[in-house]
């Protein structure tokens, strides 16, 4: 084998295990937040409300005595600004919401989000990006979310 022969090869092993590192996120960047605690009738309430309230779809939904999980499919959306600068002209993201109960009758509630572009890979392949915009998207939901279930737990807590 040839010097550059074997250069090729050793340059597709290393891309090949970037991308299985990346390929568990199923083709988007993730994303994490720790939203807080929750009740489990908080998350079943507000964790579907705030995400179509946003044009997501819930996807999956799994629920144990000890977690509670949530999928949204894929919204195709419009890039933004700062992701058009960098060649992008197709965007999917999605949410994942999975509560583990904690102490007594709380939820340790975990947000995370996927987001994936198409433009910048040459052959138009999905590839994970995860932008200023982007994450400012991604903390606005978050942040609306964190509201609602922590001002469930406020008000069960006082009384």
């Amino acid at each position: 084998m040839s010097i550059a022969g074997a250069g090729r090869i050793w340059a597709a092993l290393v891309l090949a295990i970037l991308l299985a590192g990346c390929g568990a996120s199923l083709g988007g960047r993730q994303l994490r937040d720790d939203i807080g605690r929750a009740t489990l009738r908080d998350i079943q309430l507000h964790v579907p409300e705030v995400l179509a309230d946003h044009g997501y779809t819930i996807n999956q939904r799994r629920e144990t005595r000890t977690r509670i999980y949530y999928e949204t499919s894929w919204l195709y959306r419009a890039p933004f600004e700062d992701e058009v600068d960098r060649g992008v002209h197709e965007v999917r993201t999605r949410f994942f919401v999975q509560g583990r109960r904690g102490g007594s009758d709380f939820f340790d509630v975990e947000i995370r989000v996927e987001n994936a572009v198409r433009g910048i890979l040459p052959g138009g392949d999905w590839s994970p990006l995860a932008t200023p915009d982007f994450e400012d998207h991604m903390r606005s939901v978050s942040d609306e979310l964190m509201m609602n279930i922590n001002a469930g737990v406020r008000i069960r807590g006082g009384l």
